[in-house]
This record gives structure tokens, C-alpha cells and sequence, in this order.
């Protein structure tokens, strides 16, 4: 008798974990379902505009005259360059993992970064202040990826200030002797909405006219690929702090 119990148990606990494995695998499968819809979503309606700019100005050729139909032409070029831009970061986004390691200055990378930046201050009338530790930061990353990532979080900061403002920019150790980098980029901007703080890094989550969405959660994959984290803070009128925290090399 305890011989059959403990088969009729056995049976119980077997069909139980089949019916869960199968309840997981069509929420998995719904989930996917769901991420693919969301995607094309977001990728048919951020096509809908340029493309239409494209055949008005196409159209417009017809019957413009010669500076007319340059103009078009301009017009053509720059939707065109959207798309192109909108198809290249999808494609760093879907296939984000982070390059080759190899030993790189933390300080050394910022300061190239903020320097390629350069005009982009002056256009926006934004001071930068860049306070660098003198102590060696140094991680295991691949450079063009981590140059990619601070560089977003730079021009996300110059475009919040449409004012103009200043831009700071921190290199630093956690705290003295720790074993982990940060790199703070802050903006004197308006802050971050109740709404958008909910879905920051979500893909296509943006409120630029232009944008794609996916700046942020293609940067917060890459940190992430090097075991560290991307936060931002934006305390209500004051602007936002984005904080990269990466393992210091040893």
C-alpha cells in the first residue's frame, strides 16, 4: 500500500511540473509575442512620418521649379539619413553584446568623448564643467561601445536644455579604495516627467520629436554587458543625473 501511494505521489508531482513547464513556456511565448508586437508598433509609426516627407517632396519635384526642386531634393536626403539612422541603431540594439574587452581609461575616454562634443556645446550655449579624478580608473570594456554610451548620455543632457545650461561631468572611484568607477553626467534641464521616469529604459520610449527610443536601452545593455549599471536620477526642477557604475580593473 505505501509502495502504491508513493507512485500515485510520484504521478501527482510529475503532471504538476509538466502542466507548470507548459504554463511557463506559453507565458515565455506570449510575452515574445507581445515584445514583437510592441517593436513593430513602434518601428511602423516612427517609418510613417519620413516616409511620407519622402513622397512629398518627391511629388514636389514634378512641379517645382530648379531651386524648388533642390530643396526637395535636401529634404529627400535628411528623411532618408533618419531612416537609415533610426534601421542602424535597431540593429546595434538587437545585437548589443558589448565587443571584445580589453583595459581602458576611464578618464582618458571621457575627456576624448566630451572633446568630439565640442560644438555641439557651443550650438546649445551649454558651459561644461568636467571634474576627473587624478586617480587611474581603468575597466574592462570595449572602447567604441563604452565612448558610444557616454556620449549618449552627454547629448541626451544638451538636449534637455533647450536654454542652454551647464553640463557636468564627474569621474570618480564609489568611494576611496573601492572597487568600482562612476561616471556622472548631469544636466541643468527641467527634469524628467512622472511618466517618463516609469519607462525610462524601455526600447522606443523617448519624447524627442526624432528620436527612436532606443539611446538608453541600448546604453543600459551595453553597461550592463561590462557587469555594471546605468541609473538616472531627476529630482522634480532639477535637471537629470545619469550615473555609470562599472567594476574597476584590478
Amino acid at each position: 500500500r505505501d509502495v502504491y501511494k508513493r507512485q500515485v505521489l510520484y504521478q501527482i508531482v510529475r503532471r504538476a511540473s509538466r502542466l507548470m513547464a507548459e504554463q511557463q513556456q506559453r507565458l515565455v511565448e506570449s510575452e515574445r509575442l507581445s515584445m514583437v508586437g510592441e517593436t513593430a508598433s513602434a518601428v511602423a509609426h516612427a517609418m510613417r512620418n519620413p516616409l511620407a516627407s519622402i513622397r512629398a517632396c518627391a511629388e514636389l519635384t514634378l512641379t517645382d521649379d530648379l531651386d524648388g526642386a533642390r530643396e526637395s531634393a535636401a529634404d529627400i536626403i535628411s528623411e532618408a539619413d533618419r531612416l537609415d539612422r533610426w534601421a542602424r541603431e535597431l540593429l546595434e540594439f538587437s545585437r548589443a553584446d558589448g565587443g571584445e574587452t580589453e583595459r581602458v581609461e576611464v578618464n582618458a575616454l571621457v575627456e576624448a568623448v566630451l572633446t568630439n562634443h565640442a560644438a555641439a556645446l557651443q550650438r546649445a550655449r551649454v558651459a561644461l564643467r568636467f571634474e576627473r579624478t587624478e586617480t587611474p580608473l581603468t575597466v574592462l570594456a570595449s572602447p567604441a561601445p563604452l565612448s558610444q554610451v557616454i556620449g549618449n548620455l552627454v547629448m541626451n543632457a544638451i538636449e534637455a536644455m533647450e536654454d542652454g545650461g551647464t553640463l557636468r561631468v564627474v569621474t570618480t572611484l564609489e568611494k576611496p579604495g573601492a572597487k568600482r568607477v562612476l561616471v556622472t553626467v548631469s544636466d541643468t534641464g527641467p527634469g524628467l516627467s512622472s511618466a517618463m521616469r516609469g519607462r525610462l529604459f524601455r526600447p522606443f520610449a523617448t519624447t524627442k520629436p526624432t528620436g527612436t527610443g532606443l539611446g538608453l536601452a541600448l546604453s543600459q545593455r551595453l553597461v550592463q554587458r561590462y557587469a555594471g549599471t546605468l541609473r538616472l536620477d531627476s529630482p522634480p526642477g532639477r535637471g537629470v543625473t545619469a550615473t555609470v557604475r562599472l567594476p574597476r580593473a584590478g
